[in-house]
């Protein structure tokens, strides 16, 4: 009893609640009609994403964020382009290229990933994992040069009218 009230103690603290009064630079965003108290980094990376959705996705075009972040689509009011919406385990050629056709066909105004190794394996690293859609979003997107994060790789869809 005594163990599971020190743990009880010991956790509190860690809990997004307790964080949020007592830690500061926590703010409120509103996500889907509720507020939501976030810390300052989840609260920068959430109005990135509607930043980039005004600027490259208006009126409901489709957007791509690459490996995981799945709760991305609800946020954005938005569905997942393809199936693999949290995309850690490296996946087949034949895998890919299905996931590329469906990326054609959702036409997503930009692509944001997040290249880094998942738990320190290179070999998670998105760019290593799914090679061909990393190729894809290279040559088929064009880089925004000012993300806030180094972590993050923004990518638009080019002007459509640059092609004709």
């Amino acid at each position: 009893m005594l163990t599971s009230v020190v743990s009880l103690f010991i956790l509190a603290a860690w809990q997004p609640g307790v964080l949020a009064r007592t830690q500061d630079g926590w703010t409120s965003v509103e996500v889907s009609g509720s507020s939501l108290s976030m810390d300052p980094s989840t609260a920068e990376a959430v109005h990135l994403l509607r930043d980039l959705t005004d600027r490259y996705a208006p009126a409901g075009r489709s957007v791509l964020v690459l490996p995981f972040w799945p709760g991305a689509y609800p946020l954005l009011g938005r569905d997942a382009p393809l199936w693999e919406i949290y995309a850690l385990s490296p996946r087949s050629e034949a895998f890919q290229r299905a996931e590329i056709q469906r990326i054609k066909k959702a036409d997503p105004g930009f692509a944001l990933v997040f290249n880094m190794a998942m738990d320190g394996r290179e070999e998670l690293r998105f760019s290593n994992s799914h090679r061909w859609i990393e190729e894809y979003i290279h040559t088929h997107f064009e880089a925004v040069t000012d993300s806030p994060n180094s972590a993050y790789q923004i990518y638009k869809a080019p002007d459509k009218t640059e092609a004709y």
